[in-house]
């Protein structure tokens, strides 16, 4: 996970372009912290004698990546900001233009007459379904 989260932190590809130094800077300082933790517990657990508790747990090392990892690809993951929209000679973005309705079909056989309201509504019991 540390290599992989400092070659982002270095790499040049199109896909990170758009992700500010800081941010970089900020993985590089997590990977830094993480590494000198626990190098610093292994150093006190290789003290101990093997009858001794341990110092450093899996369950710990878990959590400290887990963390690490969620700070990092939050920032290996950001998006990239929208593109500007183009402006016109106002200084305003531009309005997109209206869409026109679909053209309706004429047939010219049939005039479409829309039903009376005295047309007779069939009753639900009375139709017949197959």
């Amino acid at each position: 996970s540390i290599e992989g989260f400092r070659s982002f932190a270095d790499s040049i590809e199109e896909k990170y372009a758009h992700i500010e130094q800081a941010d970089r800077d900020k993985v590089v300082s997590e990977c830094a912290s993480f590494e000198s933790w626990l190098s610093e517990l292994v150093a006190k657990q290789e003290k101990l004698s093997q009858i001794q508790d341990p110092i450093l747990l899996t369950a710990d090392i878990d959590k400290k990546r887990e963390s690490l990892e969620k700070t990092c690809n939050a920032i290996m993951n950001k998006k990239k900001p929208a593109p500007a929209k183009p402006k016109d000679d106002a200084g305003k973005a531009s309005p997109k233009p209206e869409a026109s309705p679909p053209p309706k079909a004429a047939t010219p056989d049939a005039e479409q007459v829309p039903p009376s309201p005295e047309a007779p509504v069939p009753e639900a019991g009375k139709m017949d379904l197959d």
